[in-house]
């Protein structure tokens, strides 16, 4: 496809692939803590929200 560029391995090694092929799920744990932890560090420097709102 149009990323194919983008390959980092051989498709026929990678589970992704495989799991979107079978159509299954594809759960990536983290990534919204991540997002939301990016958001609120954001929100404290522009001063819209205070460090303490987490204790």
């Amino acid at each position: 496809g149009v990323l194919k560029q983008y390959y980092e391995i051989d498709p026929a090694n990678s589970w992704m692939v495989a799991a979107a092929e079978k159509n299954l799920p594809i759960i990536v744990p983290g990534w919204e803590d991540s997002t939301m932890g990016n958001i609120f560090a954001s929100y404290c420097i522009k001063g819209e929200l205070k460090t303490s709102t987490t204790k």
